[in-house]
């Protein structure tokens, strides 16, 4: 007796007329795994492209946009154990009483409910099968969804955000004191904000606008505020939409991150966890280095290499050609 043929994704999302959750059914696995083994299936299968109208149309663009940045096999081992997790969060916006529209100082006892993360999504950079982690309130219940951006972000060496220190991980750790949550393990934050605005000067910093002029789809259109509303009330309609933006957010942040990868200060050293004993960038862990010049310090210069993967400009440790010092008279 033949065994039955296991279903993939894409195909369950054609005999679902483009709908994740009906496919999700028809796996008989959760909607979640579902979009992970989905966005598997395009970034590992070479003729995606002639199943593109397989995939819901906003959808597909994002996973694209991934495909165009998702590292090599290489790149992905050169990390060895460091793990940089990209992250997403979308919170409900606050409640209360106010009377004027405009320049209106609300104070506390007109507040009515505070707002709170309703879900988040997360992908770990380089992750095989883009395996795209979904949680959220009306999934997993909030204190379940907390617990679960807890161990990601305790597992993380690095996180990827987009404004995330002014936003996702203070509005995270608020709620993880108020559930008497320990704080995470210690991480290095790559906040993108932060070096589009140290680094560029385009017309905006916002993510859609970002993924856009460097040539990828940008977010995922939606209703606006009504969407918020809709997720709110229990819509499940909504709730889907709300989902597929939240994934979309968190996979633009690759592609973006990769392209930043040169520019970005102070990022963490990868080189120091590939278990590599020659010299290698410390940005991405490569070891195609090209001597370049000299950089000058205030009394040495140094040896200064180009990478030649990712771009970075690098230099010698150790300290060598010490410049003659001279006499400064007052």
């Amino acid at each position: 007796m033949k065994k039955k043929k296991k279903l993939g994704a894409v195909e369950a999302l054609q005999k679902a007329k483009g709908s994740p959750t009906v496919a999700a059914r028809l796996m008989g696995i959760p909607r979640t795994t579902f979009y992970s083994r989905l966005s598997g299936e395009i970034v590992d299968n070479p003729d995606w492209r002639k199943r593109r109208k397989m995939i819901p149309k906003d959808l597909s663009a994002i996973t694209s946009a991934v495909r165009a940045g998702l590292p090599t096999k290489t790149e992905r081992e050169r990390l060895g154990d460091f793990k940089i997790l990209m992250l997403d969060i979308e919170t409900s916006p606050h409640k209360g009483w106010f009377w004027k529209l405009h320049d209106e100082n609300i104070s506390i006892n007109q507040l009515i409910d505070s707002s709170r993360p309703l879900c988040f999504a997360a992908k770990y950079y380089g992750a095989d099968k883009s395996d795209v982690r979904f949680h959220a309130e009306w999934i997993d219940g909030q204190k379940n969804m907390l617990r679960a951006a807890h161990d990601l972000l305790s597992e993380a060496d690095a996180v990827i955000t987009q404004n995330g220190e002014r936003f996702d991980f203070p509005v995270l750790n608020w709620y993880f004191l108020k559930n008497n949550m320990s704080p995470p393990r210690p991480y290095k934050s790559i906040d993108l904000i932060k070096t589009t605005r140290s680094r560029f000067r385009g017309a905006s910093t916002k993510l859609d606008y970002v993924a856009r002029e460097l040539g990828y789809k940008g977010k995922i259109e939606h209703e606006g505020f009504p969407l918020w509303e809709k997720v709110m009330a229990g819509d499940p309609a909504a709730q889907e939409r709300f989902q597929d933006y939240n994934i979309g957010d968190t996979l633009l942040l690759e592609p973006i991150y990769r392209r930043y990868r040169p520019w970005i200060r102070n990022h963490p050293n990868v080189a120091a966890f590939n278990g590599l004993d020659e010299p290698a960038c410390p940005t991405c862990g490569s070891v195609n280095l090209q001597a370049d010049s000299w950089t000058l310090l205030q009394t040495t210069r140094r040896a200064q290499y180009t990478c030649k993967d990712c771009g970075t400009f690098l230099r010698e440790r150790n300290e060598k050609d010490m410049l003659p010092r001279t006499r400064v008279v007052f």
